[in-house]
């Protein structure tokens, strides 16, 4: 707050008296209920000190003031509180304020032996009440001026004590609106403040949550999770899972044709769409070389209640190729594609410090490589391995045997569909 306005815009103004009503609804009703003490208990001396007039005193004190009060008190646990909690206290103070100057008026003693209790009054409206300025000052200068009214009409009050008492009364007057604007300036200040943090703090938790995604978008949830827990290297040895290769068949010549960021959009498209099928199918993107695309299955921490992992990723080889029949459709391409697919054993783990890459390692990222380096465009070509696994639910072509670098021979068949329904037809329709 830059100048000595206890003001924000309309709307922020709203919003902070809300906010600070909210805030004083517990010392409202502790005020509240203090002042009842106080008037209650203090009444068990009327009759030593006040005489004849003992039973006017009461009257106003038991009759009048503690019952308002004790009303407004009751009235501080409505649902609507916070939002009069301010005019509640407001009507407090002057209920209070005018009870006292009302038992002044009726005390035989001269004045200076009364104001006192007044500015204790006072003290309690500009300090302890909790009011903001506004309303504190408004209390405390209506009984102000009706205790002036008071002394200087009803009261038989030497000209010299009148001048000191209400001296004293300006002094305190000034002295507790100076209060007041201080504890209220204070307040809009730490709500400014508190403002500024929860902003910051929800900027910082988007951040993180972003942060987040990103990495859980780089890496396998469970890693990313080990990440946040540990500095040490992540590595774990997976005893069975199921590595696919897809290779866009022609797209390097293609690209020598295009643009950079041709090439560049036509690959985002491509990929994106192979990112969702994976994901569908509960397998995990691995990364992308150039034209080529990783993912795999059987990963730890992934799949939990899925369907294994070689017909998970036989699953996505598919939709793979349908979805690559689609994107040709729509725009016109020829573009086909080669799958390779291989189960078996593999180490996974994170490397880098600042740029982090989740990997595969192993004979079997080598093997399922070479199937799709060795396959057939618009074919999924898979290994004895992944076959095995998928024979009694998945219709193959045997190819015989390859010779795969490192290996030697092997055994190798061609995906043709899932329940004997093919899907080559449509995909070497393709390719073609």
């Amino acid at each position: 707050m830059k100048n000595f306005r206890l003001r924000f815009t309309p709307a922020l103004e709203q919003i902070f008296v809300l906010d600070y009503a909210a805030k004083s609804v517990l010392q409202t009703r502790i005020a509240t209920l203090l002042g009842m003490i106080f008037y209650g208990s203090v009444g068990i001396r009327d009759n030593l000190f006040f005489g004849a007039a003992a039973h006017d005193v009461q009257m106003i004190r038991y009759a009048v003031v503690c019952p308002v009060l004790l009303i407004l008190f009751g009235l501080t646990f409505l649902p609507q509180a916070k939002r009069i909690v301010h005019l509640l206290t407001f009507v407090s103070m002057i209920i209070a304020g005018l009870g006292t100057v009302a038992m002044i008026a009726v005390m035989p003693q001269t004045i200076e032996y009364r104001y006192p209790s007044f500015l204790l009054l006072l003290l309690f409206s500009y300090i302890f009440a909790r009011l903001r300025f506004v309303y504190a000052t408004g209390a405390s200068l209506v009984i102000s001026t009706v205790y002036a009214l008071v002394a200087f009409s009803v009261c038989s009050t030497k000209p010299q004590v009148l001048a000191n008492s209400l001296s004293l009364l300006v002094m305190a007057n000034i002295t507790g609106a100076f209060a007041s604007y201080l504890l209220e300036r204070y307040g809009r200040r730490d709500f400014l403040q508190k403002r500024e943090l929860d902003a910051q703090h929800r900027q910082l938790e988007a951040a993180q949550e972003k942060s987040e995604r990103l990495l859980n978008n780089m890496l396998p949830a469970h890693i990313a999770e080990q990440l946040k827990d540990t500095q040490q290297v992540i590595a774990e040895s997976i005893p069975d899972a199921t590595v696919l290769f897809a290779d866009i068949v022609g797209f390097t010549k293609l690209s020598e044709q295009l643009l950079p960021e041709q090439v560049v959009g036509m690959l985002n498209d491509i990929f994106s769409l192979f990112d969702l099928i994976t994901n569908r199918n509960g397998l995990e993107k691995i990364k992308t070389i150039g034209d080529a695309y990783m993912c795999a299955g059987g990963l730890s921490g992934r799949g939990s209640g899925h369907r294994d992992h070689a017909a998970a990723a036989a699953q996505t080889a598919i939709e793979m190729q349908a979805a690559l029949a689609r994107y040709n459709q729509r725009h016109g391409s020829t573009l086909s594609i080669r799958i390779g697919i291989h189960t078996g054993a593999v180490v996974a783990g994170v490397i880098g410090k600042h740029k982090l890459a989740f990997d595969l390692w192993g004979d079997t990222v080598n093997v399922a490589s070479r199937m799709e380096s060795h396959g057939t465009a618009g074919r999924i070509h898979v290994s004895a391995s992944t076959y095995r696994q998928l024979e009694t639910t998945h219709t193959f072509k045997a190819r015989g045997h390859i010779e795969i670098k490192g290996k030697g021979a092997m055994a190798t068949y061609f995906l043709i569909g899932k329940n004997r329904q093919s899907v080559e037809p449509l995909l070497l329709h393709r390719a073609a």
